[in-house]
């Protein structure tokens, strides 16, 4: 127990406790700990021994366990954290809509600059970029990406009126502005 060292507010997940042998001594030390256990009979055993509501006992096998669904029940969980990849993801979106078919959003597009972006960023941080380039890079990507979309909307817009134009010219109507 002394190699572990838990203090009282620590967050422990404890994998395969079997009969106990650390979880009654790490109970004494933290205020609340989670168990994994695979064993039906043993998860009993558990429960019934440690009924108090600090011990948060799991009947699973740990290899098909969802750890992510213990972020909150640890407080470990952080609000902030998808933020930071908003910027690169509307990027790679955006510039998606306008790689392989211009103008329209498609799978293949958004891959295709997801891995652009990515080699990209790599590459600046592997030159020793300041902080503050990726985001930069990333803004300056949007921009283009919404700029470029713009373009193929109105690139697209021009060769519809040209092809009606062609339309009513070969029909014979009179072309009025």
């Amino acid at each position: 127990m002394s190699a572990l060292d838990p203090r009282a507010d620590d967050n422990l997940v404890e994998i395969g406790p079997g009969l106990g042998a650390l979880t009654g001594p790490l109970l004494e030390r933290v205020q609340r700990l989670t168990v994994i256990e695979i064993d039906h009979d043993l998860a009993a055993r558990m429960a019934a021994e440690h009924p108090s509501g600090r011990l948060t006992l799991y009947n699973a096998d740990a290899l098909d366990f969802d750890f992510g669904s213990l972020g909150s029940e640890l407080r470990v969980g952080q609000s902030t954290v998808g933020a930071d990849f908003l910027l690169p993801a509307f990027a790679g979106a955006l510039l998606g809509a306008t790689s392989v078919r211009p103008g329209r959003v498609n799978v293949w597009g958004t891959l295709l600059a997801v891995s652009v972006l990515a080699v990209a960023v790599s590459g600046l941080q592997q030159l020793g970029a300041d902080f503050y380039v990726e985001p930069l890079f990333n803004g300056a990507m949007l921009v283009l990406a919404v700029g470029l979309a713009e373009y193929a909307r109105r690139r697209r817009e021009r060769s519809m009126a040209v092809h009606r134009n062609a339309e009513t010219f070969r029909s014979g109507e009179v072309l009025t502005k």
